[in-house]
């Protein structure tokens, strides 16, 4: 999947399942910082945005959402 690490693979797990960046810092015992940090070295390998994030938290894009299956269904056993 583009050379993704498993610590970003994870990322995008929690980001995915708690809908905000520092909701899954705290699943994951990261700061919102490391979060963020991974989840941008995820979509520059990716190429494409994965979240939209904002105040309301993160949301899948289109292509967050096609790619989120695949790291989702593979790290069933990362999700909190």
């Amino acid at each position: 999947m583009n050379d993704l690490t498993a610590a970003e693979l994870r990322v995008l797990v929690a980001v995915d399942g708690a809908g905000s960046v520092s909701a899954a810092g705290a699943r994951l015992g990261l700061t919102q910082s490391a979060v963020s940090h991974a989840l941008r070295a995820a979509e520059r390998k990716m190429g494409a945005v994965l979240f939209h994030r904002g105040r309301g938290g993160a949301q899948a894009t289109a292509a967050g959402r096609s790619r989120s299956a695949t790291p989702g269904a593979s790290c069933g056993s990362w999700r909190s």
